[in-house]
């Protein structure tokens, strides 16, 4: 399954935020979530070399569109392609106001700060603010947690993606609360315009009772890491794909058939 965190503004391309790869064991109720670093450089079939969450912006360009499957189909491809998946069954794609929606819908989550952190350019409208998180455990509405998730000057992509992945599962754990699991249909209806998915209504409700009832330790977090370098002819800044680390991951997570040969 394909999950997509998007950035839209009116002024700029959608842009995929953050990427996550999950692999759901239903028989012996284990979930595998890979994180994925929107600048990983690999090639996007058909584009040449890019930044990965480049392939949904140019997917969502009006010129291929139709011929890619859109921003979806095309980032579909490129994961595909680079990593060895024969398929991915399944995405979900949500937006920031989404997100916002759903952790208020759920009374906001509980999150512990490992340690202090403050991002001076943290994006707001056509500048920037000052965020700061104290050390330390917190309980976050949905802006607040949207903050935690997105905030990256502090340190890095990647201290970003484990706080993704710390948000993730703060509303797994929120939601296994057996009252909010009944109120489930009217949680999916609040994001709804702002929620993409090819799964259908029931078997999204059948697949966040299970989610939920997931314990902790059947849920594994894995990320793709790798050098910050640039291109050869370019100033841009990406993360190099070391294809003998990533392989091994993508082994762990989808089976030997995975990664590059």
């Amino acid at each position: 399954m394909l999950l997509l965190g998007i950035d839209q503004r009116d002024d700029e391309p959608t842009r995929s935020d953050t990427i996550i790869l999950a692999s759901l064991d239903f028989e012996h109720n284990h979930a595998y979530v890979l994180s994925v670093p929107r600048d990983l450089y690999v090639e996007v079939p058909g584009f040449l070399y890019w930044k990965i969450n480049a392939a949904y912006a140019i997917g969502e360009n009006p010129e291929h569109t139709a011929s890619v499957g859109g921003g979806v189909g095309l980032m579909m491809t490129t994961l595909r392609y680079n990593f060895g998946l024969k398929e991915i069954n399944q995405f979900g794609v949500i937006d920031f106001d989404g997100f916002v929606t759903s952790v208020d819908a759920l009374g906001g989550i509980d999150i512990n700060v490992p340690r202090r952190l403050a991002d001076r350019r943290y994006p707001s409208g056509n500048g920037y603010m000052n965020v700061v998180f104290e050390k330390g455990p917190q309980h976050m509405d949905g802006e607040t947690a949207l903050r935690y998730a997105r905030i990256r000057h502090s340190d890095s992509d990647f201290g970003r993606i484990l706080r993704q992945q710390q948000v993730i599962l703060a509303v797994q754990q929120k939601a296994r609360n057996p009252a909010l699991l009944v109120k489930a249909p009217a949680l999916l209806n609040a994001i709804r315009e702002n929620f993409r998915t090819d799964i259908g209504l029931g078997d999204q409700l059948r697949l966040a009772r299970w989610g939920a009832s997931l314990p902790r330790e059947n849920i594994e977090f894995y990320t793709i890491t790798g050098p910050i370098g640039s291109p050869e002819g370019s100033n841009q800044s990406v993360v190099v794909a070391e294809w003998d680390k990533i392989n091994p991951l993508l082994t762990t997570v989808f089976g030997p058939e995975a990664g590059q040969p």
